[in-house]
């Protein structure tokens, strides 16, 4: 990339992105994966009826804790793109001007 000058925020840049992404789909992944095994873990015979309605909450709140960690990595994430993207727009700021002949 000729011309190009902050080449090393182009890692943040793609760092950020996959944080972006990959934060709340892991987040969603974990939801899903929680809330199926807190809802089978209420249907099984082994689980007394009085307390059925624990484990479903300690089900519940162990996927929610999924869901959170999810939303913080993808909001880090996205801090780290923006400035990453901000720090490459600086540093190639006029770097595509042609310079004045001498």
């Amino acid at each position: 990339m000729a011309g190009v000058r902050g080449t090393g925020w182009l890692a943040g840049i793609i760092g950020g992105g996959f944080l972006v992404v990959a934060g709340p789909l892991s987040g969603l992944i974990f939801t899903l994966l929680g809330l199926g095994h807190a809802f089978s873990s209420t249907g099984s015979p082994h689980v007394a009826p009085s307390d059925k309605a624990r484990v479903l909450a300690e089900g519940i709140s162990e996927s929610m804790n999924g869901t959170a960690v999810g939303i913080v990595v993808g909001l880090v994430g996205l801090v780290v793109l923006v400035v990453s993207i901000i720090g490459f727009v600086r540093a190639n700021r006029g770097a595509n001007q042609a310079t004045p002949p001498e």
